[in-house]
């Protein structure tokens, strides 16, 4: 069980998750899609040590997906993973050619 959140994003749904195995394969069964409050399940995993992770596709404009730690599923253990999404950060501004070299 887990939460996709951020700060600021009112809505988390409609986002695919990926579950991958510890060679960061897809593992079975592999994605699941948030419901409203970003929540997803994945259930009858195997035993063993998992990443999830966020499709960029999915990802709300100007976020992208942190870097989940690996979890360790037991047997009939539950294991809850939290995935936070970063705002993206942008920079503008001018450059000029000093063709004079005056500044």
């Amino acid at each position: 069980m887990g939460v996709v959140s951020a700060p600021g994003l009112n809505d988390a749904s409609g986002l695919n998750v990926t579950l991958r195995d510890a060679k960061g394969s897809a593992a079975a069964p592999a994605s699941q899609v948030t419901g409203a409050d970003g929540g997803f399940v994945f259930y009858d995993v195997p035993p063993g040590t998992y990443s999830i992770e966020v499709a960029s596709a999915t990802l709300p404009q100007r976020y992208r997906s942190t870097v989940t730690e690996s979890i360790e599923v037991l047997p009939g253990k539950r294991s809850d993973a939290n995935i936070f999404l970063e705002p993206r950060r942008s920079v503008l501004g001018r450059t000029y050619v000093d063709v004079d070299r005056d500044g």
